[in-house]
């Protein structure tokens, strides 16, 4: 965390680099050009590769997105989305079943990232209906 603070530190610091007990993480945020960027380690163990924060998941199941001359690797939407479920975040959940809907997905990584969490048993099924169902049509 004190790297990234310190890499980011000519731009406007939104949050501080801050541990939070309740989620066994560090957080911080900053704006960069604009643009909101946020970094936070998790300190909790896992068995599971199917956690967005947590363990081998976000090593295991990413995607490499160009950024200029590099190619960075970020954490796949099937993880993603369990993360926003959980934190009954529309705002970011229903963008994200969108993009899946519309560019397809992982079935059995997105199956067990939905099974490793916590989740109400109605969000199994509002994501199945969401991904096989076209949404309808404004008119």
């Amino acid at each position: 965390m004190n790297t990234f603070a310190a890499a980011l530190s000519s731009h406007p610091c939104l949050y501080p680099p801050t541990w939070i007990p309740e989620s066994s993480q560090y957080f911080t945020r900053y704006e960069v050009h604009g643009v909101q960027v946020e970094i936070s380690t998790v300190e909790q163990e896992t068995d599971s590769d199917a956690l967005e924060c947590i363990g081998v998941g976000p090593w295991r199941h990413h995607v490499l997105i160009p950024c200029g001359p590099h190619h960075v690797p970020v954490v796949r939407l099937e993880l993603r989305l369990a993360t926003e479920l959980l934190r009954d975040r529309p705002d970011r959940y229903e963008p994200l079943l969108d993009h899946l809907s519309a560019h397809g997905y992982d079935a059995d990584l997105l199956h067990r990232a939905l099974t490793a969490r916590p989740l109400p048993p109605d969000s199994h099924h509002y994501v199945e209906t969401r991904l096989t169902q076209p949404p309808p049509h404004p008119r």
